[in-house]
């Protein structure tokens, strides 16, 4: 049979039920008809996947599905209790499921003692009522849905979630299959520990194209501690990540573009792979717009665009648009136009948004050595060797992960142990410059330490 003539059939059987609803209520029987046509329906929906009726026919799984949830709802309990002592296995999973969704609106103030003996019954209940007779699909759907019970803070029972997920994987369609092991490679890297399993499941994740999965693989590849560093294939698997619809994955193709990771810099592309996530994706893309529109990196240049976006981001807690925000400031300071009252202005305000960029609970690196550098040359408030020390200490004892950020912190730290810092810290920077040729690594260092008589 072609879309349309099962497409047909299958709304012939939506009146029937319909009806007898009309007639008798939500019943059991009637519970397990809306199951058996939901699954019907999910195969026509695969079938006319590459047909105009896609997705209108989405549209109508997705309509049967919230009518299943409200015969749910208005079964009554007690009858499915009864149900479940005679031993239909359904009916089980339907108290298991019909508990978690009724829990009540505090249930996560309650204490492990109270809330342990509801979780373990709801679990009783959707163990009995896993296995759906001759629907393979739909159990492996039920085995996801225990698993992500099993795993919670509270039960924390990882043998068995693995149990299930594995088992999932092997009755599942492919994308039950590719949610299975995208899930075992969580569990076996974040939970049980054991990074060879946990990439074994991620691999078969990606091969059932999980867009996750390819996007974490992706991310592996930019480190060592999975796979070996290879920012080409890293940037090709974000391609795929990218066309398989993951957020995350544009997100990081975008900083590929960005930052001529595994391609060639292309600032518009960035751009585009950002607009495409839209501003309120997360705080740090929203700062990226805006730094492109205040930049007119990849885009026409719109300051107004980019400081409401910058503005809002540092509201939302975004440390690094404080950084972008001090930096354009900077930038009016070398308009030849304003007047020494207007730069000491600007420079006060600059350092007032350092300043309170401290206060977020995850300060940017980059932001506090400038404030650091506020306090070392008077910039924009009185000059303060020991405010200074205290930043450039905390700096260089909080970001491990940043070497050359540690590294200008400990130069400054050295510096201010002499009688006159400003003349020590330009002594060293020249020895440090002297030793450098024009293409080393450590060029950038040194671009850290001039900052600051650059204006920044």
């Amino acid at each position: 049979m072609d879309v349309i003539e099962l497409t047909n059939n299958a709304k012939k059987e939506i009146k029937k039920i319909k009806n007898e609803y009309k007639v008798h209520g939500s019943t059991y029987g009637l519970m397990v008809k809306q199951t058996h046509l939901i699954f019907d329906i999910t195969k026509i929906v695969e079938k006319s996947l590459d047909t105009e009726h896609h997705v209108e026919l989405i549209k109508l799984e997705n309509r049967e599905r919230v009518f299943y949830d409200k015969l749910r709802d208005e079964i009554p309990l007690d009858e499915l209790k009864v149900l479940a002592k005679h031993g239909i296995t359904d009916a089980h999973w339907l108290i298991g499921t019909y508990t978690i969704d009724n829990l009540p609106d505090d249930y996560l103030e309650l204490s492990d003692e109270a809330l342990k003996p509801i979780i373990d019954e709801c679990i009783y209940h959707l163990e009995c009522g896993v296995i759906v007779d001759k629907i393979k699909a739909s159990t492996a759907d039920r085995m996801l849905y225990i698993a992500g019970i099993l795993n919670n803070d509270l039960v924390k029972d990882y043998e068995k979630t693995a149990s299930y997920l594995k088992q999932a994987t092997k009755i599942g369609n492919d994308a039950q299959i590719a949610q299975a092991n995208f899930l075992l490679w969580n569990l076996y890297l974040t939970d049980i520990g054991n990074k060879t399993l946990a990439k074994k499941y991620l691999l078969q994740a990606v091969k059932y194209n999980h867009p996750e999965a390819v996007t974490a693989y992706a991310r592996a590849h930019f480190g060592n501690w999975l796979v070996e560093e290879d920012e080409d294939k890293a940037f090709k698997l974000l391609q795929k990540a990218h066309i398989l619809g993951d957020e995350w994955g544009t997100e990081l193709l975008a900083q590929c573009f960005a930052w001529g990771d595994g391609t060639k810099e292309n600032p518009s592309k960035a751009f585009k792979l950002r607009l495409e996530l839209t501003e309120d994706y997360s705080i740090e893309n929203c700062g990226d717009l805006g730094r492109h529109y205040l930049d007119g990196d990849g885009v026409l240049k719109d300051t107004d665009e980019g400081l409401r976006l910058v503005k809002k981001a540092m509201k939302l807690g975004n440390g690094k648009s404080y950084y972008d925000m001090s930096n354009y400031l900077v930038s009016l300071t070398h308009e030849d136009h304003l007047s020494k009252t207007d730069v000491k202005k600007i420079k006060k305000k600059r350092f007032n948004i350092l300043k309170k960029s401290m206060e977020l609970e995850e300060p940017f690196t980059l932001a506090l050595l400038q404030l650091a550098d506020c306090y070392l040359y008077g910039n924009g408030t009185k000059q303060n060797f020991k405010k200074a020390q205290e930043i450039y200490l905390f700096i260089r004892d909080s970001d491990k992960s940043l070497s050359n950020h540690i590294a200008v912190a400990q130069i400054k730290l050295d510096a201010l142990n002499h009688d006159d810092p400003l003349k020590a810290l330009d002594e060293y920077i020249d020895d440090f410059e002297s030793e450098l040729d024009d293409d080393d690594p450590l060029k950038i260092l040194s671009d850290l330490l001039d900052e600051e008589e650059d204006g920044v």
